[in-house]
């Protein structure tokens, strides 16, 4: 629909989606089953209606666990240090619904409807699709902990702690030290001035509150404007690799 206009402003998340298969897709559906099958039993056709039910709503929910996790990885402030954390979050999602065999609570209440024949096949599929899924995000996304990103989840902050040996884990892992002309002792006494900032940024109640609101490279931010740390400074900007942190910074760096 690039040719239109009013196509090209619609936009549709999980509450339209929902809504779009209760209350469109599914009637539709069901109708266009009783046609097919309107000169069979009825309880036949019933049945027939809420398989074609449980599939819809299955997709719906199932599709917005990953409509969701899109949309968290295409916002500005999604720093590569924040790409490890949210792909392995979304995988154990998948895997825990699975194990669970919980695809959504209208999903649910339409499966006892269904026959016990028609449900385990129904159940079987389900699984398959999320073990499929599952496989494809295992494949495209390496979850090891070899994966440098697994490396830079140390740098998130949320513990509210700036660890002198998890900065030189990251130093020694990418080469930092010559690369960046690093001064290890220095390292550690930036080290000791950062988590006394920190401690400040996440315990008095006006600066908790903007904390725990803020990103990723929003707090790297009011840690690197609050204190000299040249060394912390070099480390975060290069294994970041986050333009929002590098670009917002050049505007407050000494020249």
């Amino acid at each position: 629909m690039n040719d239109s206009s009013i196509a090209k402003k619609m936009s549709c998340g999980r509450t339209k989606a929902e809504g779009v298969v209760t209350d469109v897709l599914s009637p539709n559906a069901i109708e266009d089953v009783i046609n097919k099958f309107k000169n069979e039993d009825a309880d036949g056709v019933e049945q027939e209606a809420n398989i074609v039910e449980v599939y819809l709503l299955f997709c719906n929910n199932v599709m917005s666990l990953f409509e969701e996790v899109v949309k968290i990885l295409e916002k500005n402030v999604t720093t590569s240090v924040d790409l490890y954390s949210i792909m392995d979050s979304f995988l154990r999602r998948l895997i825990q619904r699975r194990d669970d065999g919980f695809y959504g609570y209208l999903t649910r209440e339409k499966l006892q409807r269904l026959s016990p024949s028609d449900a385990d096949v129904v159940w079987q599929e389900f699984t398959a699709f999320l073990n499929t899924a599952i496989s494809y995000v295992q494949k495209w996304f390496d979850f090891s902990e070899e994966n440098w990103l697994f490396l830079l989840q140390l740098l998130s902050l949320t513990s509210g702690n700036i660890s002198f040996d998890d900065m030189e884990k990251i130093t020694k892992r990418l080469h930092l030290v010559g690369r960046l002309n690093l001064s290890m002792d220095e390292l550690y006494e930036e080290c000791v001035t950062a988590n006394s900032l920190l401690e400040c940024l996440t315990t008095v109640s006006r600066e908790k509150e903007k904390w725990q609101s803020s990103g990723t490279a929003e707090r790297w931010m009011q840690v690197l404007m609050a204190a000299d740390i040249p060394n912390i400074q070099a480390i975060v900007s290069l294994s970041s690799a986050s333009l929002l942190l590098l670009d917002f910074w050049k505007g407050f760096s000494p020249s």
